[in-house]
């Protein structure tokens, strides 16, 4: 028995590793994983979990410069508060990939309104059906 930290995910894009970070096991990735983990700002964290696919170019010049000093691959994201931003106050992590050209939240679509939730978002633009109870309880 054990925590699921790794799933396998052949990418053509990545042929040195078939592996990718499991959100299962965050915790623990976090303080394990430091070359591929990057820090993001509120707006960020919001476009990352809100569209399918961003391109790069698209988010902040910080992210952007840690993004392209990493090569393709799986990547923690984490979004840790200052005193500039609102909400949350506190530290926001989820598993991503870096690809080509753009980025990507490997959160489930509840797992990614619970943190859009947490960052004051409107959660009704990404609403289905199948989580419409997931949401009430907001």
């Amino acid at each position: 028995m054990g925590v699921k930290s790794f799933s396998r995910s052949p990418s053509p894009m990545v042929p040195d590793c078939d592996f990718r970070m499991a959100t299962e096991c965050l915790g623990t990735l976090l303080t394990a994983v430091q070359k591929r983990k990057v820090t993001m700002n509120r707006q960020d964290a919001i476009t990352i979990m809100c569209e399918e696919n961003p391109f790069i170019q698209k988010l902040s010049p910080d992210l952007r410069d840690q993004l392209n000093a990493l090569s393709p691959g799986s990547t923690l994201f984490t979004f840790l508060p200052t005193g500039e931003e609102n909400s949350p106050k506190c530290e926001v992590s989820f598993c991503g990939w870096r690809g080509k050209n753009s980025v990507r939240c490997f959160g489930s679509r509840a797992e990614r309104s619970h943190g859009l939730y947490l960052f004051g978002e409107d959660l009704g633009e990404i609403s289905e059906p199948e989580f419409d109870f997931f949401l009430s309880l907001y």
